[in-house]
């Protein structure tokens, strides 16, 4: 008797297992191998490099538009800082200001530009004087704050501390625009810049001017405190700006209000000259000092 035996369906081996017997490959296997080999069309091909392109291309608008972004908040985040540079600095002379019947701490003197006012200038007196209710600032004790006449881009501290001369009144409009203009332009003069952001316009004969405004408001004003010296208004009735603890002396506010224009540039350098983007800061110092009744009525008569 042999060792293995063979049947229709399965084969034996002398060990007792089982195993399928050998196939032959048959026309269709070969047929599924050689579509296999084949590649894609032309036409296949054309539209995965149309659908590819699609979408690399909204990749890229997508880079761009998140860049452009970016860059644009930076640049808002930079002129922000500035500005808030700029009015600390503001406050912190303001709130050191020198004032009494003479002079109220602060005053905006308005630039002239070839017959154009601007409001761009805030003078502050800052003394180390004992302060006398009649004393008289002098312009070495004056701090000025304006766009720089030579680089009108930049919001500058000026200072003259050489200059022992007295301020005229503060009435005489005319002086003090004149005097503050050349007080800018002494060659004595120093410069602190405290922002290179500033928005700039073109005036006539092609002078550039920097965007910014100060305004100064004072309660009781200059003209309640006439009417008060002249005797046509009671000192009750003038408008003060707190709840009087003391009949004789009130505290008199000082308020000024500041508008800058900044550039948003990320860089630092001038990259929208004509200023359509320019960002708008808003910014107000207080200042506060007394007032005696009293007082003004001998510096009336005197």
């Amino acid at each position: 008797m042999s060792r293995s035996f063979f049947n229709s369906q399965n084969q034996i081996c002398c060990n007792g297992r089982h195993q399928e017997p050998t196939r032959l490959p048959s026309r269709q296997d070969h047929d599924n191998r050689q579509q296999c080999r084949q590649g894609m069309t032309f036409l296949e091909l054309m539209i995965s490099m149309t659908i590819l392109s699609a979408i690399v291309g909204t990749m890229g608008i997508i880079a761009l538009s998140m860049e452009a972004h970016y860059q644009n908040q930076q640049g808002r985040a930079n002129a922000s800082q500035h500005a808030r540079v700029v009015f600390e600095r503001i406050n912190r002379v303001v709130h050191q200001a020198s004032s009494n019947n003479v002079f109220p701490g602060l005053l905006a003197v308005d630039t002239d530009i070839n017959g154009v006012s601007f409001p761009g200038t805030l003078v502050v007196w800052k003394t180390d004087r004992p302060i006398e209710k009649e004393l008289k600032p002098l312009y070495s004790e004056l701090i000025v704050f304006s766009f720089d006449p030579d680089r009108p881009q930049n919001i500058v501290q000026f200072q003259n501390l050489s200059d022992t001369r007295e301020v005229p009144p503060i009435d005489q409009t005319g002086t003090w625009k004149s005097e503050i203009a050349a007080f800018k332009a002494n060659g004595l003069t120093t410069k602190l810049v405290l922002t290179k952001l500033l928005r700039t316009r073109t005036v006539a004969d092609s002078n550039s001017v920097g965007i910014l405004r100060f305004k100064t408001r004072y309660l009781p004003s200059e003209e309640e405190l006439e009417s008060y010296k002249n005797k046509t208004k009671s000192w009750e009735l003038l408008t003060w700006p707190t709840t009087p603890f003391q009949k004789e002396s009130r505290l008199r506010q000082v308020l000024c209000q500041t508008e800058i224009q900044l550039l948003p540039t990320a860089k630092g350098q001038r990259e929208d000259p004509t200023g359509e983007t320019s960002i708008a800061f808003f910014g107000s110092s207080t200042h506060y000092y007394p007032l005696n009744k009293n007082e003004l009525i001998i510096a009336t008569q005197e």
